[in-house]
């Protein structure tokens, strides 16, 4: 048998898309029923004249009706893709009438077939947020003087985390006392608490309090017989205690579902006699001090499932595993109040005294070291909240507003209805009442409007390519709600755990203040129905298939040896690497018991898309895993020579191509369809006709173009899954981000100094790296007080040079060409009431006979750098209550943007750069068969930065280009032999050296060089130079989106001084540095300059208006003070420092007499 051999055909890359689809699922087959079961309650109406009146909500029969529109009219219209929630609602009056009716609760956005959503015509994307699990975690901290390290003591303490977030603190100070902590700055003895509890406390040392309590049968939890405090005579010197307890302390601890028939300060009566269970009485006074109140019942602390099993798992029950089903139902409230308001509670779900004791109980172990700290970045303790529970939790939010609106009788009769009766004719309005006029139908839907407009985890869907589509939903982020935030985020948080391993990617994170707080999914890990992450290994048994596997997450991994996955079955005794308990160490192969499946299910979609990963350093190993998912669609697409394997998988998953339903037979292709022909039945004769709209020419979120192009061609063939037609950014379905170039490594006078880029001009005129762009244009038309504005082509005032493109209805044509400054929508707005006609107006009136104008031009037109083709023009209308009717125009501009100067271009190794001068083809250095290069990079750039695998893929696409083949290189192939990526580059040069018999190929002296020669002179360049085929990507950040120049502008109404920005057509703003740099070229002038007439110099700049109208000379010096040195002395005088200006005459002081 071999020593190793790859396993990567056992095991596929699952769906990259589960876990947000699965998610969604979730909550709707799951979520939604649990939330309206949680409200299913009865709604009690005592309205005057018409009597009382009960609302039922059914929910077990609630539906979610199918949208009434598709993606891509509400996309284009400024819709929500979604579906309205409605269940069925019985109105019952007190005499015995009934009305059903069927109510929208609201409309509930619905996940596209990418796996994002479509909020008011936007795509917006829900990533996943990692939170701490609830549950019990055991920590110790030193308490003292720092200075004085001998008399610091620790301090334990035990934290409970709820399902929603809220935590409870228990600690045990030096001194060996109990405190129960809440809200963070409130505590209070644990004594207080037992007591509360029905507990009697004698002894004060604690260490006797947990063989006595545990066991302890208490059935009245929360109503307490006060035992401690009896034996007091004074009662009243501890009714701030108990009131405190019972607002702060039971509002933390004790949280559950929502109950509003409850009130125990009625059912006491007010009698110090009267009493709910034998026992105690109930003190009037401790009623009127909030002891006895709602709160008790409403809040009690709730773990969940999830909760429950940590906390089990924890406190060291022996069947923790299938602690959901065997673990003691207690009774947690008393049997009559069971009754009297009908909990359906769980008690496996809720924190009991029994936990509280238990907890003491491990406490105290923990103080004598038989209990170890918990890791609290350990993934066992973390938990992922998925797309479905965020957005049940904002269901739930919504339902409360719904119900608690219906159940307010005081304010419906102030909620608007179709009809107003008196209050005499009310017993009329009985059959004109409705269940609208108690559910408005809008609660829901607008909780679900702000959390996709505006919660953190809600973002604007990234569309810049289909990898950066797709990484997007494979996000993770600690930030957000009840989260971390980048401030006070500390280094371990940020760092990588062991136990991450296969299940984030260690590489792919943002730069800057978010650097390892948001992360990505390891290509094969999955998020479990809890919330855990889970990644696949296999088995090592005789026994075992080879294709066999499960998901297993880091807490169950703890307990087995694991190997790496480039091993399935070595020899015995060998020694191979492994883990076990967060540890990376060596063994031997027989104690190993399990084995990763794959040997990229470490890292990220992004991460695994770069060839020979291993020899990069990890930073820039980063940047270029993020710039990736910067890469613009090209105009013409090119397969990368050397890849991973992974392009195929996405691009399938992409959400860009358009794939075959079912085997079927092209049977039409054009550039807007494609006709596909499949069988019905086999067997039968007739057949099914789909056709397959393609999206053309379609704007992106990121103004880049979506457009899909044919694959197939009339008579072919397909099956299921097939592609049919290719995306912006897929060859063939594979991903195809950049193009493949000649480069090398030399320097070339300086233009590629640092991190500058020289390119051919042939990257320009064979539009090597041409990309579309479209740009959108919107104005909107409105009804205001003085009138309708109108859209029309007779515009006043405008030249027919402007107006040429517009047709009869004021609207530019569709497929014009634009220039800048052309209008696109002509509008006139009518002026106010307060406008007065001026005399010239009233003079041209008298001359011509003309009426005076009473509208203004406000037109839409073409901005600066804006030319191009109009590719779409539409109308959008939109109803609003505030502002009317309002109509909306977009126009969409299509641009074709060449590479140019200032253009920013990277590899997949993190090697970026500047485009910083366009040579001619004839002037760039060339090999010694006369081919001339593409790109000249800083050869610099490599031995500092540490990504050598740029040079292995630029010379392994050399051979390749050579030989006519495609390589799909796994990452870390040294595992193989020593040196395994050289020798199969090496080899592969070789190979294309024979093929071709170019001996420069491969030159002994130089493995992976040659010679160049100077384009301009032809001699031969001093060193030899590496040069090959790398894989280059244009990004996003282009020239033309940054340039920018200003000569006049918009000046800040506070400072006077310009605004800031490109999007504000803001000016310079000079600093102490760029300050120094002018003087240090001694351009005193141009200094003097930007500190007044361009800063905030008000009279000078006046001045130098007229000046420069007038045609007279600009004065050397300025005429007044700038703005800001006239604050600089009224701050000096607020300080009683007197300061004045002395006018006088230049270098008087030192003139001769």
């Amino acid at each position: 048998m071999p020593p190793f051999y790859y396993n990567s055909f056992h095991v596929t890359v699952p769906n990259l898309l589960e876990s947000q689809q699965t998610g969604f699922q979730r909550f709707l087959f799951e979520g939604i029923s649990r939330e309206l079961s949680y409200f299913s309650t009865t709604i009690d109406h005592n309205l005057p004249a018409i009597g009382k009146i009960r609302i039922y909500i059914k929910h077990q029969n609630w539906a979610l009706e199918k949208p009434s529109h598709g993606e891509l009219w509400c996309k284009k219209n400024r819709h929500t893709y979604g579906a309205w929630l409605s269940v069925p609602v019985v109105l019952e009056h007190d005499l015995g009438h009934k009305k059903r009716s069927r109510i929208r609760l609201g409309k509930i956005p619905i996940m596209d077939s990418k796996g994002g959503f479509l909020i008011n015509g936007v795509p917006r994307a829900v990533i996943h947020q990692v939170l701490r699990a609830p549950g019990i975690y055991f920590q110790s901290r030193w308490v003292g003087n720092k200075k004085k390290k001998k008399k610091r003591k620790r301090c334990y303490s035990a934290t409970l985390i709820s399902e929603s977030g809220t935590w409870l603190r228990i600690e045990k100070d030096p001194k060996g006392r109990f405190w129960l902590w809440v809200k963070r700055n409130k505590k209070v003895s644990i004594l207080l608490l037992l007591g509360l509890m029905g507990y009697e406390c004698i002894d004060d040392t604690q260490a006797c309090l947990f063989p006595s309590f545990i066991g302890v049968e208490e059935p009245n939890f929360l109503l307490p017989s006060l035992r401690w405090w009896q034996e007091d005579d004074d009662l009243g010197d501890h009714l701030p205690t108990i009131k405190w307890c019972a607002i702060h302390l039971y509002d933390a601890v004790f949280r559950g579902p929502f109950r509003r028939d409850l009130n125990l300060y009625t059912l006491t009566k007010t009698n110090k006699s009267a009493s709910l269970r034998p026992g105690p009485p109930l003190y009037e006074e401790m009623c009127e001090e909030g002891m006895i109140q709602n709160e008790l019942i409403e809040k009690r602390f709730y773990l969940g499932r999830l909760g429950r099993f940590n906390l089990e798992r924890r406190l060291g029950l022996p069947n923790f595993w299938n602690c959901f089903l065997s673990i003691t139902q207690s009774q947690i409230v008393h049997p009559l109040l069971n009754n009297l308001i009908e909990i359906e509670h769980d008690p496996v779900l809720y924190f009991g005294y029994k936990d509280l004791l238990r907890v003491m109980h491990r406490l105290a172990l923990f103080t004598h070291g038989d209990e170890y700290e918990d890791d609290i970045d350990h993934l066992k303790n973390k938990r992922v909240l998925s797309v479905g529970e965020l957005m049940q939790q904002e269901l739930h939010r919504g339902m409360k507003e719904l119900i608690t609106y219906a159940a307010d009788t005081e304010e419906w009769w102030k909620r608007p209805r179709k009809k107003r009766y008196k209050k005499y004719e009310l017993a009329l309005g009985w059959w004109d009442l409705t269940v609208q006029d108690f559910f408005p139908g809008t609660h829901v839907s607008e909780g679900f409007k702000r959390f996709f407009v505006s919660h953190p985890l809600s973002q604007f869907m990234d569309q810049t390519n289909g990898l950066a589509h797709l990484a997007q939903k494979r996000r993770m982020s600690c930030l957000g709600p009840g989260g971390l935030t980048r401030q006070t985020a500390s280094f371990r948080i940020r760092d990588i755990h062991p136990s991450q391993y296969g299940r984030v990617c260690p590489i792919e994170t943002p730069e800057g203040t978010s650097a390892g707080l948001v992360s990505s999914l390891a290509s094969h890990a999955k998020i479990s129905r809890y919330g855990s992450l889970c990644s696949p290994l296999r088995p090592i048994s005789p026994k075992a298939n080879l294709a066999s596997f499960r998901y297993v997450s880091s807490q169950y991994e703890e307990k087995y040896w694991i190997s790496t996955g480039d091993r399935m079955q070595v020899d015995e005794g060998t020694i191979v690497p492994a883990r076990y308990q967060q540890e990376f160490v060596t063994t031997e192969w027989d104690q190993v018991s399990l084995i990763d499946v794959f040997p990229m299910q470490y890292f990220s979609v992004a991460s695994s898309l770069i060839p020979f990963l291993e020899h990069d350093d990890a930073n820039r190993a980063l940047m270029g895993a993020n710039m990736q998912r910067q890469a613009l669609p090209l105009l013409s697409l090119e397969r990368a020579i050397v890849g991973t394997g992974m392009e195929w998988q996405v691009g399938f998953e992409s959400g860009t191509l358009l794939r075959a339903r079912e085997p079927c037979r092209v049977g039409y292709v054009d550039a807007m369809k494609i006709a596909t022909q499949g069988r019905l039945k086999v067997g039968m004769n007739n057949s099914l006709i789909r056709f397959n709209q393609l999206s053309t020419y379609q704007r992106s979120n990121q103004n880049t173009c979506f457009h899909q192009k044919p694959f197939v061609s009339l008579g072919e063939y397909v099956e299921a899954g097939e592609t049919i037609a290719d995306g912006p950014n897929t060859v063939g379905g594979q991903l195809a981000l950049g193009k493949n170039v000649l480069v090398a490594y030399t320097p070339w006078e300086g233009y590629n100094f640092e991190d500058a880029v020289l390119i051919s001009e042939r990257m320009v005129y064979d539009h090597v790296y041409t990309s579309l762009q479209i740009e959108k244009h919107q104005i909107t038309i409105c009804e205001t007080e003085a009138g309708p504005e109108l859209v029309t082509r007779e515009v006043p005032h405008l030249r027919e040079q402007f107006l040429r493109h517009l047709d009869p209805q004021g609207i530019v044509r569709v497929g014009s060409w634009v220039e800048v400054g052309d209008v696109l929508v002509g509008r006139l707005v009518p002026r106010g009431q307060g406008y007065e006609v001026t005399p010239q107006e009233r003079l041209l009136a008298a001359i011509f006979g003309e009426r005076v104008v009473t509208m203004d031009e406000k037109c839409l037109r073409v901005p600066l750098r804006g030319r191009g083709r109009v590719i779409d023009a539409h109308w959008v209308h939109r109803e609003d209550t505030s502002f009317g009717r309002i109509k909306s125009i977009y126009v969409h501009i299509l641009q074709r943007r060449t590479i140019q100067v200032g253009d920013k271009v990277a590899g997949r190794h993190g090697n970026k750069g500047i485009v910083s001068k366009i040579l001619p083809r004839e002037d760039m250095p060339h090999l010694q068969d006369g081919t001339p290069l593409d790109m000249a990079l800083s050869p610099l750039g490599v031995p500092s930065r540490m990504n050598v695998g740029q040079l292995f893929e630029c010379l392994l696409g050399l051979a390749g280009s050579f030989l006519g083949r495609h390589y799909r290189i796994m990452p870390f192939d040294e595992r193989c032999e020593q040196e395994a990526s050289r020798k199969l580059v090496l080899s592969q040069l070789w190979e294309a050296r024979t093929y071709t018999s170019h001996r420069w190929v491969f030159e002994a002296d130089s493995l992976g060089k040659s010679y160049l020669l100077d384009g301009r002179t032809g001699d031969v360049l001093k060193q030899p130079a590496t040069v090959g085929k790398a894989y280059m990507l244009k990004l996003v950040h282009q020239v033309d989106d940054k340039i920018h120049a200003r000569s006049t502008g918009p000046y800040s109404k506070v400072t006077q001084q310009p605004l800031r920005g490109r999007s504000k057509r803001g000016g310079q703003r000079i600093g102490e540095m760029e300050a120094w740099a002018l003087e240090g070229f001694g351009a005193a002038n141009t200094l003097q300059e930007m500190f007044t007439l361009k800063s905030d110099d008000m009279l000078g700049r006046n001045k130098l208006l007229n000046t420069i109208i007038e045609g007279r000379p600009i004065p050397s010096s300025p005429s007044d003070l700038p703005e800001a040195c006239r604050l600089l002395l009224w701050e000096l005088r607020a300080l009683c420092v007197r300061t004045q200006i002395l006018h006088t005459t230049l270098f008087s002081s030192i003139a001769p007499s």
